[in-house]
Order: C-alpha cells, then structure tokens, then sequence
C-alpha cells in the first residue's frame, strides 16, 4: 500500500523484504504458529507456501508428528515381530511403541532386518502402496 493509501502491486523488492519478514516471523522463539495466529497477515503481504511449505509447516505447527501410517504383527511361531511402515524410522518408532506396551518382550538387535514392501493393508482395510517391512526375533524377558 502506498503513504495515499492505495494499493500497487508488488514488486521483486517488495516480495525479497516480505519473505525476509515472514522468514523471521516464523522463526520467533514464542512465534505462534496455530491457525488463527497465521490468519492474520502481520507482514502485510501474502505469500503462497508451496508444498515442501506445506510439510514444514505441518511439521512446526503441530505438537504430534505427522502421522506415518504402520502396522504391527505378532508371529508366535517364529517368535518374531513384523512391523510394516511407509519407511524405516517409522517402522523403527512403531516397534519401540510396541515394545514399551509388551515389556516382557525384547528383540534380539541383530536379528532386524529392513527390507522393501510392494504394499501393507492397515487394520482398517487402508492399502499403503510402498514401504518396508522390519522383522525382529523376539525374545522373552526373564523375571527378576
């Protein structure tokens, strides 16, 4: 806007300062970065995020991390875990999550191995295509 109050568009000047601006902004050590925090235009030029943008904002924004969809199966047979997951440190996330709710079990470390899957079915009936598949050998804890 200019000192009449009219409005002009914005030029590479303008857009280098704004993005300078909301870089700053958002990097604030109390910055708030909720929604209704960020609908409001502080800077006073509006930028579009693109979706690498998108996911850091996601990923700043919330409290949880984004969710990564996976599946844990119990093979009582062989004695073995299989975790399904869209990649490996989120395989490696669930297993430990299962592992803290069954704590009378422990994996044998060089028994995991990670390797590529086509696709995994979640519970709810949902086809993940892509992905891999961690197996463990388990092993009981011994009581103390």
């Amino acid at each position: 806007m200019t000192v009449d109050g009219k409005y002009r568009a914005a030029g590479d000047l303008d857009r280098f300062v704004a993005q300078r601006e909301y870089q700053r902004w958002l990097q604030g050590p109390k910055a708030d970065l909720s929604v209704d925090a960020l609908s409001f235009d502080e800077v006073g030029l509006w930028l579009e995020l693109l979706p690498d943008g998108h996911a850091e904002w996601a990923r700043s924004a919330s409290p949880k991390p984004v969710f990564s969809p996976w599946t844990v199966d119990l093979e009582p047979s062989e004695a073995a875990v299989v975790v399904h997951a869209s990649d490996a440190e989120s395989a490696r996330r669930a297993l430990a999550e299962w592992l803290a709710v069954h704590p009378q079990f422990e994996v044998r470390p060089e028994t995991s191995v990670v390797k590529a899957a086509a696709s995994f079915q979640l519970r709810n009936g949902t086809v993940v295509s892509g992905g891999v598949q961690l197996r463990s050998q388990l092993l009981k804890r011994r009581s103390k």
